[in-house]
């Protein structure tokens, strides 16, 4: 049979993943830890958003892609959606990015968590709901 030899190959003799520096091969893990964004595409972020205020998230982040290969899409929003706020702050202008100061990025921090712990919570009463019947 052809089975027999593609578990021989995968004994872990040639590649091991779970050694030293090696963050590629570590995500079985449970506890994934998200890949910190570089920190020197920060002001190319900043200046896309600023310098493009009819842009949506999605198209942000296309547009962010074409130059800088090696930061995933979801890394961007996540940090999109921390460092930047699209709204209409002038009545008379359309919305655009405005960038969040520290302090207000902290905040935003912590309501995020209360944001995530709310929608669990919604998630646990949905379930319990579903078994009631309508």
């Amino acid at each position: 049979g052809g089975g027999d030899g593609a578990e021989g190959s995968s004994s872990g003799e040639g590649k091991k993943s779970s050694g030293g520096g090696g963050s590629e091969g570590d995500k079985k893990k449970k506890g994934i830890v998200a890949k910190p964004f570089p920190a020197e595409y920060l002001e190319p972020l900043q200046t896309l958003l600023l310098g493009n205020p009819q842009l949506g998230v999605d198209k942000a982040i296309v547009k962010f892609l074409e130059d800088h290969q090696n930061v995933s899409a979801r890394q961007l929003r996540m940090k999109i959606t921390e460092i930047a706020v699209k709204e209409r702050r002038d009545p008379e202008a359309p919305a655009q990015w405005y960038l969040r100061t520290p302090e207000e990025i902290e905040a935003w921090k912590i309501e995020d968590a209360k944001r995530a712990e709310k929608e669990k919570e919604k998630e646990k009463a949905k379930k319990a709901a579903g078994k009631d019947g309508s």
